[in-house]
């Protein structure tokens, strides 16, 4: 093949769109993993917690199907590979299936529909955190704990620690330019927004709750032998959550 022709076949294969690609079942298996593995997406997944029976667990309400975002990665049902991929990656909690590192868990209270009709309880079983190199979750106060960061530090004692939390605040909704990690809630169905900004402002408030949050771990830690504190952000974070 001439210089001239050489030349014309790959102009042609640039303006070309690639639909297919029927060779993919002929390529090595290590290196369909790795491929499975590059196309799995980064997600927030945000779990609205309840205490209820001695136990913590997830509270899930219906949503209208046009409405719901709530949805396993596409490569769960690609093929039996693709699925076999995602069963060693993902971590099963709340009715879901959650990457530990690649999607970021976002913590909540109380968050699900509470009117009609009631949300059920999935009961969480073991220490999922812990398979967690970072979670997000909210230093809101619950109305299920009396301490200021109860829920916190209760949650973090039955279900795990992970190696890092973000703190967060639930802050305004704005537009998706604002937005560093989006994903959707598996209580509601609804999306959550991570929203990431900072000023002098929200630098000494996050190094204030830091300092509570922190003692209260602390002591927790002395009460219950064996318990491990998390790094915690030096940042506060702000989720949004809704329609």
């Amino acid at each position: 093949m001439g210089v001239r022709e050489s030349s014309q076949r790959d102009s042609e294969l640039k303006g070309s769109e690639l639909t297919s690609f029927s060779c993919f079942s002929s390529l090595p298996p290590e290196l369909r993993r790795k491929i499975w593995h590059h196309a799995l997406p980064t997600r927030l997944i945000e779990a609205s917690l309840d205490f209820q029976d001695e136990q913590w667990g997830c509270l899930l309400s219906p949503s209208k199907p046009s409405k719901d975002r709530r949805q396993l990665p596409v490569l769960f049902a690609v093929n039996v590979e693709s699925r076999e991929v995602c069963l060693e990656q993902y971590v099963s909690f709340a009715n879901t299936y959650v990457h530990p590192k690649l999607d970021l868990l976002y913590i909540s209270w109380l968050n699900a529909d509470l009117t009609h009709p009631r949300p059920k309880f999935h009961a969480i079983h073991g220490q999922p955190l812990s398979k967690f190199h970072t979670i997000a979750m909210t230093i809101q106060r619950s109305t299920r704990s009396q301490e200021r960061f109860g829920a916190f530090v209760s949650c973090l004692r039955h279900l795990g620690t992970p190696k890092e939390i973000q703190l967060c605040l639930v802050g305004p909704k704005l537009p998706s330019l604002f937005s560093t990690t989006t994903g959707f809630s598996i209580s509601n169905g609804n999306m959550v927004v991570l929203l990431d900004w900072a000023n002098k402002v929200e630098e000494n408030m996050s190094q204030e709750v830091r300092s509570h949050v922190m003692r209260a771990l602390e002591a927790e830690e002395a009460a219950a032998p064996g318990f491990s504190i998390p790094a915690l952000s030096t940042r506060l974070y702000y989720i949004f959550s809704g329609p």
